[in-house]
């Protein structure tokens, strides 16, 4: 599952959509439909009988889903610092946020002035 998820974190924005699709179908997903305040909504679910790893995935992908629902899709991002392979949501206000944190930020910022300085 990591694997999927970082694959398609890495794929172009526009290519995301797809990636998600082409995993969601590999899974035993059902429809829920539950109530939100008085409203049906539809909910992605496991199906009867999915292990522990197809629910984990199923429920990523629910999540991803609900990440674009709220406009957070394009601001999904894998950290900038080798050799990390954290997903980090950028909330920074101008959205160019790298690193999933300061201490990967300083690390790629560190070996980026040894390279310079070599």
């Amino acid at each position: 599952m990591r694997g999927r998820l970082r694959a398609l974190l890495r794929a172009e924005p526009g290519e995301r959509t797809v990636a998600l699709t082409r995993w969601a179908a590999e899974l035993p997903i059902r429809a829920v439909i539950e109530d939100r305040d008085g409203l049906p909504g539809l909910r992605p679910a496991a199906g009867p009988g999915a292990g522990l790893a197809q629910r984990l995935a199923v429920r990523a992908v629910r999540e991803l889903l609900d990440l674009a629902a709220a406009g957070d899709w394009s601001r999904l991002r894998m950290c900038g610092a080798a050799p990390c392979e954290d997903a980090f949501i950028d909330r920074s206000r101008p959205g160019r946020r790298l690193f999933c944190s300061t201490k990967c930020a300083n690390r790629a910022h560190a070996a980026a002035s040894r390279a310079r300085h070599r």
